[in-house]
């Protein structure tokens, strides 16, 4: 699997964006980046969230000029996007979404070249809660188009940015109100409609996000687990039946690949892979394509940009780590083939670009500066407020709250408030002309609590500047999502207030100390939350919003609230850093998230594992032990023989072909050998797990020869799960003391509890019955509309040599559980018995199994007899002398033979 999603990464890597191509798009605190093949060559937007400016570099991309900073008349700003504006094929336009949900603007241009003036002329429409709003770009715009092909219609933008915190909504497509908080990438497929991968936020609770593939009318067509925080990239080839989506939390030491496939009928999780990076990271992404793909990563601090490729394992592994020890990067962006942006980090507001350094590979393979820059920037007073409403008037009542900042032209002469805020905005028209054009303007709905507005004109030779950026105008108020309930399991909850710069602070229960909110918190049981925003601005202090409470209640108590089902309750996981609703195995170090908390090592830390000398048989799912006895066909036909001592030759598989554990054949005894696989955990969605064998080994007592044709495999039905009961009930100390008592009784639980055992046998018979079930389950398939006539299935995805055929699915278990009768493959055409029942997947490998074992179908013995003598050949054959054997292997033989092709 390693191999393969090297290739698929190198293949289709979001560092080269060839024409057309969906934009990259990344989401720091304070910015949001968004990389674009326009028809005028390659752009990179910076957009200021709190500020709402924008910033463009253009031109050459090794040494690209810089324009702006351009206001867009949004703050607040949390979604960007953009794509190509019709009915003008050479025009690139960009959506932008308020987190307040009040008001959005699209913007476009043929050329966004350092040389064309200012954003003047290139507004589209602005986009409101009302009506109208639709309608006034509708009439502009008859389509955006996102991505290859992906497009919204102009008359549902109005309602899109209008709803739901502002961001991708479309109520006529997404049903329960959800709407898009992020774009992963777009699924494209030569000759098909598209695929949008995307994350699905449930506009009633922030807190349930899903992975989720939408069609071309953006309607969700499967959804997948989506961990808080993370950002999504894509690697996929075209016309591939499985498509990579790369996932990174921020922070977090490594990062996760989901494989998801299509079978023509539903997206499924085919498999996941784990991988770590060489330390915490703010951001990964991928640079280039086949052959030179590199994977860029940005170090927590900011100060190191790892260059990582992958070995042959497909792991990945560093190449060169650049940095003078002084520069903070805020964000990595790529710009063209072996060419990316660093964005360099303001001295004075961490979070904001300053500067960028273009980084280019030079013929050794190295990658240096190339050419630096500094972004634009524009006195603070182009995007500040010009009007302020307080509580009282503040020349009167120096005790008055601010409430609302506005921002109306670019001086305000007068205001005053009524049932609204009406007053006279000028513009400023030179050095010499001074203020002109007054124009009337009215603000509302305003705070019932509003009386008094101050004008940064207060007279005729009386002026002040109002440093701090106007707000969308409503007062300041905190928020909370959810906003309480009954769960029954952990609840995140997201604070936020209505203005960015504002800080929020929360305590749990009345008697409880006020915290300043970093991250979001977490509620483990019965809790009010309490929440209140501040704004600490020294130009405008005391601005605070009322206290919001919240009830939070829970149907199970914690010791028995386990969102991801791996044993281990969720107040426990939290303790520890962990999300409860990510296992088994949350750091991906191979070892359970309960193995690890029960041994006292960090289940949030992958280079933190258990002794193996001192380390506890413990495990939190289904993992046993699979003792497989590997039966080779001696060379003279005597009799069944183990493969030599000390080899490491037993292997466990899934169905998709993840290694599940692999063991080393022990010293002969009075029995015969048994090699023991240990801490064999099935994927989920699969029946079974294959043992086998390696391809070549030497046999016990015999000469060292190799022979690479005696790989051979068997199914194998994993137990159903056991865990002990753990005598523990929650009490009332805190999260801590808690989780350590809950780790005491689990320990002694466990301790002495045994795992569990499952015997099989890896010889030629168990694996013609394997072969069999795979060629059964083809037919089926192919009778089902699942699998393609010219397609071939494989059980064994592990082996090389059955790249060419298709995986088994996840999906395809229960669309077969449903099903209709299933007819063995050694009863031929033969019309099967009546009143025979439907028949799962294990129940066809049983009968099967059975049909071996009591020969009830003619000619079974001389079948199991071609099996042994084929693998009795192909382990006495000579390579050198019979060169065929070693690029034939038994399995492949078999396989013929079973579908009656020739030899």
């Amino acid at each position: 699997m390693k191999h393969r999603l090297r290739f698929l990464l190198f293949s289709t890597c979001l560092g080269v964006v060839p024409a057309g191509a969906a934009p990259f798009v990344h989401e720091t605190d304070e910015e949001l980046l968004l990389r674009a093949e326009t028809e005028g060559g390659p752009v990179l937007f910076v957009v200021g969230k709190a500020e709402g400016d924008l910033r463009i570099a253009s031109g050459d991309p090794r040494a690209p000029a810089w324009s702006g900073p351009h206001p867009v008349g949004l703050e607040g700003i949390s979604f960007l996007h953009g794509g190509r504006i019709d009915p003008s094929p050479d025009s690139f336009g960009l959506l932008l979404g308020s987190k307040w949900g009040n008001a959005a603007l699209v913007l476009a241009a043929a050329d966004w070249s350092a040389s064309e003036p200012g954003l003047e002329g290139r507004r589209i429409g602005a986009l409101g809660t009302g009506p109208e709003a639709g309608a006034v770009l509708a009439s502009t715009v008859p389509r955006l188009v996102l991505g290859h092909g992906l497009e919204l219609p102009g008359r549902s933008l109005g309602e899109a940015l209008g709803e739901a915190a502002g961001d991708f909504v479309s109520d006529h497509t997404f049903e329960h109100d959800r709407w898009l908080s992020q774009l992963a990438t777009a699924i494209w497929r030569e000759g098909e409609a598209p695929f949008l991968a995307g994350v699905l936020t449930e506009a009633g609770d922030p807190s349930e996000q899903f992975l989720a593939v939408l069609d071309e009318r953006t309607v969700p067509l499967a959804e997948f687990p989506h961990p808080p925080g993370a950002r999504w990239f894509t690697a996929s080839i075209a016309d591939a039946a499985v498509h990579h989506l790369i996932r990174h939390v921020p922070g977090a030491k490594g990062f996760q690949a989901e494989v998801i496939g299509f079978d023509g009928r539903d997206w499924f999780v085919d498999r996941t892979a784990k991988y770590a990076l060489p330390e915490a990271m703010r951001q990964v992404l991928p640079l280039g394509a086949w052959p030179g793909f590199q994977l860029l990563a940005l170090s927590a601090d900011g100060l190191r940009i790892h260059i990582l490729d992958f070995d042959g394992d497909g792991d990945p592994v560093p190449l060169q780590v650049l940095g003078d020890g002084e520069t903070t990067f805020t964000a990595l962006m790529p710009s063209a083939p072996g060419l990316f942006t660093g964005l360099e980090a303001s001295p004075d507001r961490p979070g904001r670009s300053a500067g960028a350094t273009q980084f280019r590979m030079d013929g050794s393979g190295q990658f240096t500066a190339i050419h630096q820059s500094a972004l634009p920037s524009a006195p603070l007073r182009r995007f500040a407020s010009t009007v302020l409403v307080y509580t009282h008037d503040p020349l009167v009542d120096t005790e008055g709250l601010l409430l609302h900042r506005f921002r109306e032209g670019d001086w305000s002469t007068e205001a005053g408030i009524r049932e609204a805020l009406t007053g006279t905005a000028e513009t400023f028209l030179g050095e010499s002309e001074g203020l002109g054009l007054p124009t009337p303007f009215e603000r509302s709905p305003l705070a019932p609590e509003a009386r008094g507005a101050f004008v940064n004109q207060v007279s005729a030779d009386s002026s002040v500047a109002f440093a701090a950026p106007a707000t969308p105008g409503r007062p300041l108020t905190a928020f909370m999502d959810p906003a309480g309930g009954r769960f029954d399991g952990a609840a995140q909850v997201l604070l936020h207030a209505s203005d960015p710069a504002a800080k929020v602070y929360y305590r749990r229960g009345e008697d409880a100390d006020w915290r300043a909110y970093t991250s979001p918190i977490w509620i483990w049981r019965d809790t009010t939350l309490l929440v209140h925003a501040r704004l600490d601005d020294p130009l405008q202090p005391g601005i605070q919003s009322p206290v919001r409470r919240a009830a939070f209640r829970f149907t199970l108590p914690p010791h028995r609230m386990d969102s991801s089902g791996d044993g281990v309750p969720d107040f426990v996981k939290l303790h520890y850093g962990l999300d409860p609703r990510i296992g088994p195995d949350s750091d991906g170090d191979g070892v359970s998230d309960l193995e690890e908390i029960l041994n006292g090592t960090d289940p949030a830390d992958p280079d933190s594992v258990p002794d193996p000398a001192t380390r506890l048989p413990l495990d939190g799912r289904v993992a046993f032990d699979l003792l497989t006895a590997i039966e080779s066909p001696a060379p003279d036909g005597s009799g069944p023989t183990p493969p030599a001592p000390g080899l490491r030759v037993g292997r466990a598989h899934g169905l998709g072909g993840s290694l599940l554990a692999s063991g080393v054949m022990p010293a002969p005894g009075p029995e015969f050998p048994i090699v023991r696989l240990r801490d064999v955990e099935p994927p989920a969605a699969f029946p079974f797990v294959i043992a086998s064998s390696i391809r070549g080994f030497d046999l016990h007592d015999l000469p060292a020869d190799r022979p690479p044709g005696r790989k051979m495999a068997a199914l194998v039905v994993p137990p159903p799960a056991l865990r002990p009961s753990i005598a523990y009930e929650t009490g009332a100390g805190s999260l801590a003391d808690e989780a350590e008592a809950w780790r005491t009784a689990a320990l002694a639980a466990y301790t002495g509890f045994a795992r569990q055992e499952v015997a099989a046998t890896v010889d030629p018979v168990n694996t013609l019955h394997l072969l069999l079930v795979e060629r059964s389950l083809e037919l089926l398939l192919r009778e089902h509309g699942l699998l393609g006539e010219e397609e071939e299935l494989t059980l064994l995805a592990f082996r090389e040599r059955d790249g060419h055929r298709r995986p088994f699915a996840a999906g395809w278990v229960e669309l077969l559980r449903e099903g209709r009768r299933l007819q063995s493959l050694l009863a031929g055409d033969a019309p099967l018995p009546p009143g025979l029942p439907d028949y799962d997947l294990v129940t066809l490998a049983a009968n099967l199994a059975g049909d071996l074992a009591m020969e009830t179908i003619p000619g079974t013995a001389e079948l199991m007899a071609v099996a042994a003598e084929v693998y009795r050949f192909a382990g006495a054959a000579d390579p050198a002398e019979d060169p065929e054997w070693a690029t034939r292997a038994p399995i492949d033989l078999l396989r013929a033979f079973i579908r009656g092709a020739p030899q």
